[in-house]
């Protein structure tokens, strides 16, 4: 054969370039994959248990309100744009208050738990739900006492205390009726005992953060009732594997 005088070199083939890793979606939103599969099976467990149910629109309401307030700014960073993130701030993007004044406007009508479903989700994916959560619940209290019950809670602080009780343990049933869906209430007690079979937010709490909502509506009623400032002990919790969530008050 004839010398071409070159010389075969061995060129090693071209590494493949790196496969990128494709974030789960539960990661790029804050949550771990762990979590997402948990709430996923809550979500099948909502549908389940409350497929079908209403709860009222103060509910919804009181979410979107709280989250508003939450993010109105405090303070001005000299260097920040405010076209970009006044409106993430303040909470005003369209659908937001086109949401809160379809609530607005729905009067007795319910809302079905799948739709509030979707709120607590996005309420519990930030930092400050827990906040946000109790702040819902004293709107709801706060709201049944303008609108059902202001006399009522007036006359029942000169009651006796057997009396008083037992008109708070009728108002904390029919206020949260409005808004457990198909969970079962039972209010017994002195101290006041509130027990929910299926709540809603224990069932989307994952780890019962979203149980401060009715913590502090229940809280907020029983101070107007008593003129006391109460705290509502929530020691059993079904997110947390007990039967049901439970609340105890105490001074």
């Amino acid at each position: 054969m004839q010398d071409t005088g070159r010389t075969n070199r061995h060129i090693p083939p071209t590494a493949a370039p790196p496969v990128a890793r494709t974030r789960p979606r539960a990661e790029i939103m804050g949550m771990s994959t762990s979590m997402s599969e948990r709430l996923s099976a809550s979500l099948a467990d909502v549908e389940k248990r409350h497929g079908g149910a209403t709860v009222s629109p103060i509910l919804p309401l009181a979410l979107l309100r709280a989250v508003r307030a939450h993010d109105l700014p405090t303070e001005i960073l000299e260097d920040e744009d405010l076209t970009v993130s006044l409106p993430r701030r303040l909470g005003l993007k369209d659908v937001i208050e086109a949401q809160i004044r379809r609530y607005e406007q729905l009067g007795r009508r319910g809302v079905p738990v799948t739709e509030v479903i979707d709120l607590l989700r996005l309420v519990l994916r930030r930092p400050d739900a827990e906040a946000i959560l109790r702040d819902a619940g004293r709107q709801v209290a706060r709201e049944y006492l303008q609108g059902v019950a202001t006399a009522t809670a007036a006359a029942a602080r000169v009651m006796p205390t057997p009396a008083r009780v037992a008109t708070l343990r009728a108002a904390t049933r029919r206020m949260l009726r409005r808004v457990v869906g198909r969970g079962a209430i039972e209010v017994s007690g002195k101290p006041l005992t509130v027990r929910i079979s299926n709540a809603i937010t224990a069932i989307m709490g994952v780890t019962g953060t979203a149980c401060a909502f009715y913590a502090s509506a229940i809280e907020e009623l029983a101070s107007a009732y008593t003129r006391v400032q109460v705290a509502a002990h929530h020691d059993r919790c079904a997110a947390r594997g007990d039967d049901a969530c439970e609340w105890v008050l105490a001074d």
